[in-house]
């Protein structure tokens, strides 16, 4: 998503700074799209429904404009892009840690019920090979392949370091 949008054509008609989509600023007039009450507009570029209050239609209403007020409203925007990121990683997050628990749950049935006697064994070289951070694993799973005789340690991880440094601060 981007902001304070560059319009795509030299030639292309814009919308007062008041009607522009609240949340990518899109002001270009075909991809703003009013319903026939002219108070709903939808934004084809990020997909946002919004109202737009009726102004007298023989002024050319634009409102007062500063540079702090813009740079403002493009934090506001950068917050909302941060949030929506910070939220879909969230939801993939959950998503992806349901799938890990359920694959981990498979794995301890067929330990505890399975008629395999070597799955023990091979689950524990394989968490080895795939350095796999069992730590963050079903216990149950852990403790049935621990119960038939083989140790099942976490991944050791090594510290996230930055890439870069401050060498100096100069005021």
């Amino acid at each position: 998503m981007t902001t304070n949008h560059t319009p795509t054509s030299d030639h292309a008609e814009l919308v007062p700074p008041c009607f522009a989509c609240p949340k990518c600023s899109q002001r270009e007039m075909d991809h703003l799209v009013c319903d026939d009450d002219g108070e709903s507009v939808a934004c084809q570029t990020c997909g946002t429904n919004y109202t737009v209050t009726q102004l007298d239609q023989d002024q050319d209403y634009v409102p007062s404009r500063s540079p702090i007020n813009d740079d403002i409203r493009e934090i506001a925007s950068l917050q909302r892009q941060i949030a929506d990121l910070l939220n879909a990683a969230a939801a993939k997050y959950i998503e992806l840690n349901m799938a890990m628990g359920k694959k981990a749950n498979e794995l301890e049935r067929l330990v505890t019920r399975g008629s395999d006697r070597n799955a023990a064994n091979e689950m524990a070289e394989a968490f080895t090979e795939y350095r796999v951070n069992t730590g963050e694993l079903n216990s149950r799973l852990i403790e049935a392949i621990e119960r038939r005789g083989h140790e099942v340690f976490p991944t050791q991880y090594e510290p996230i370091r930055s890439k870069w440094a401050i060498i100096e601060n100069r005021a």
